[in-house]
């Protein structure tokens, strides 16, 4: 598997037979779809003996209470402030801890559960993996569960939920 998040990597992966994973904080749906079009590209032209697949890596929280939900996209955005101002050179450091920078422009809590983050109740969490696996056509989803400053009891209930109510609708 090699991590990709440009069309030239993803179109090196493919080339040299590996597997591609895509995603993380700061890439949007939009942005996903564009990548599996390039990868899906790629492939018809190089045709490679074994068809590599794709996945994708998302922030998940899975939660019966959308106040609950909307609390877990905050704690999403402080990773993405932080791995947003890393990428890009604005990053921060204070006493050995990363601060997180605000972006020039950031998406509202909204945007981020509509496009940057698979969190919401399971019927919601459903919804937004098939719409990853129709639009990017994934073989593969990686959960990111923990995430900003969630304790452990918290992650651990959303896992469950995962687990119990999403994982068997979207197999």
């Amino acid at each position: 598997w090699i991590t990709a998040q440009s069309e030239y990597a993803i179109d090196s992966a493919v080339r040299r037979g590996f597997d591609v994973l895509t995603g993380g904080f700061g890439v949007p749906i939009e942005r996903l779809a564009e990548f599996g079009d390039i990868f899906k590209r790629v492939v018809d032209e190089v045709k490679p003996a074994r068809p590599p697949r794709v996945g994708v890596q998302r922030a998940v929280y899975v939660t019966k209470d959308v106040a609950d939900a909307r609390a877990a996209a905050e704690e999403a955005r402080w990773n993405m402030r932080v791995t947003l101002s890393l990428r890009n050179n604005y990053e921060r450091v204070e006493n050995g801890n990363a601060v997180p920078v605000p972006g020039k422009s950031e998406p509202t809590i909204d945007e981020l559960i509509d496009r940057y983050l698979v969190v919401g109740t399971p019927d919601t969490v459903i919804r937004q993996i098939n719409r990853v696996k129709e639009l990017v056509g994934i073989t593969h989803f990686n959960c990111s569960f923990w995430f900003g400053d969630m304790t452990q009891a918290r992650v651990l209930r959303s896992m469950e939920l995962f687990a119990k109510e999403v994982m068997p609708a979207v197999e």
